[in-house]
């Protein structure tokens, strides 16, 4: 059975693998991961071209 990670999560790369780890315990900076929707609010935008693009590196 699968189970969500809980708490609010950061990502970060580390030595070469993808370590998830509290938001709060790593830099923005550091942060991998960016914001799509905030409020319902939709922040960034993508064309499906840039989306393939992006999944196949």
């Amino acid at each position: 059975m699968k189970a969500s990670k809980r708490g609010r999560l950061g990502l970060r790369l580390s030595q070469g693998e993808y370590q998830t780890v509290p938001r709060e315990s790593i830099s923005p900076e550091e942060n991998i991961l960016q914001p799509v929707f905030r409020n319902g609010k939709l922040l960034r935008k993508w064309d499906f071209s840039g989306l393939i693009e992006r999944s196949e590196w």
